[in-house]
């Protein structure tokens, strides 16, 4: 009986153990382009507020295998934050876009959600910006500092990385005998 007991808690843990985790936290190094000196590291911390906690059966809707994303509750923002260096005292605009460096697409959330960047006499600055949108596992996701809000041209870009597939519950074993 004890052996069945620790068979069953071991077969549990093994598939707890190959379940992915939660990706919620993505990061960026920020290189300089087209001859800045603009360096840096971003991150985008996403809410997993639609995935279930271990001891609980996920909410109706959670998981969208198709997606690969939990939807993004009523009110639930990524929280974005960038901190540069090697940069001219003054304000830098900033966005996270969808697609790679080089090929950048439209700003993720609203353009009006992230504040410029303020670099003082030392060239370094922080800005930091709530994102009323979630990031998709599997897509491709970049940080771009624009040289100023009269001109757009990208200073300084990374790609941002841990975006990987979000955790799905395990399978319960249903054909295990009950002790």
């Amino acid at each position: 009986m004890l052996s069945r007991k620790l068979t069953l808690c071991a077969g549990a843990g093994l598939l707890f153990a190959l379940a992915k985790p939660i990706v919620t936290s993505w990061t960026a190094t920020l290189s300089p382009v087209g001859g800045s000196a603009v360096s840096g590291t971003a991150t985008v911390d996403v809410p997993d507020a639609g995935m279930a906690k271990p001891d609980q059966a996920p909410p109706a809707g959670a998981y969208d295998s198709a997606k690969k994303a939990a939807p993004a509750p009523a009110g639930e923002t990524a929280k974005a934050s960038v901190t540069i260096s090697g940069a001219k005292e003054g304000e830098y605009p900033w966005h996270v876009h969808t697609g790679k460096c080089g090929s950048a697409g439209p700003p993720v959330g609203s353009a009006s959600a992230y504040t410029p960047i303020k670099v003082s006499a030392d060239g370094k600055g922080t800005s930091q910006a709530n994102i009323s949108a979630k990031l998709t596992p599997g897509t491709d996701y970049s940080v771009n500092v624009h040289k100023s809000k009269q001109d757009m041209a990208v200073i300084s870009c990374g790609d941002l990385k841990g975006g990987g597939d979000q955790m799905q519950m395990p399978p319960r074993d249903t054909t295990a005998p009950k002790p």
